[in-house]
């Protein structure tokens, strides 16, 4: 038991020293992202997401543009460092977001640079509006946002691929 809390405090405190370098050493802009729609590739989901206790890697956020106004929460489940020999992070997550009739829970995979701050994640939702549509998601690391100003905030799009069989 002593080693498993041994080691969520060190990847808590890897979080929050990975989030605070990309916030210092990332100069994104906010609207870096590209402008949300929806696309003959699929549904545009906005996101804006946040850390509010980097210790318990759980994520907070809102979403927007094809669900509607909503909330976003998530869970970091897995996390590698890289560096040094890597500029990147890989993670697993968990993001659920709730949107009245268009909410859903995904499960994806991918990683964030160290050095820019951009991240790429694909997988599927597992559950909820669209299930087995795959989903890919992009996103820039931000020192700070309107609804988390104490920083670092994470903004992006969450591209949802309907299933081939509903085309």
């Amino acid at each position: 038991m002593r080693a498993r809390a041994t080691n969520r405090s060190v990847i808590a405190a890897w979080v929050s020293l990975l989030t605070l370098g990309m916030a210092l050493g990332t100069t994104v802009r906010a609207n870096s992202v590209a402008e949300p729609h929806d696309s003959e590739d699929g549904l545009v989901v906005t996101f804006t997401k946040w850390f509010p206790d980097p210790v318990s890697l759980s994520m907070a956020g809102v979403v927007g543009d094809a669900v509607g106004p909503g909330t976003f929460a998530g869970q970091v489940i897995n996390l590698r460092d890289y560096a040094p020999d890597f500029p990147f992070t890989q993670l697993d997550a968990i993001y659920h977001v709730q949107a009245g009739a268009c909410s859903f829970t995904a499960l994806i995979h991918g990683g964030v640079s160290d050095t820019t701050g951009k991240g790429t994640l694909d997988g599927a939702i597992l559950d909820g509006w669209l299930t087995g549509a795959e989903v890919h998601v992009q996103f820039d690391t931000l020192p700070s946002c309107s609804e988390h100003p104490a920083g670092p905030c994470f903004r992006g799009t969450i591209r949802i691929r309907p299933d081939e069989s509903e085309r």
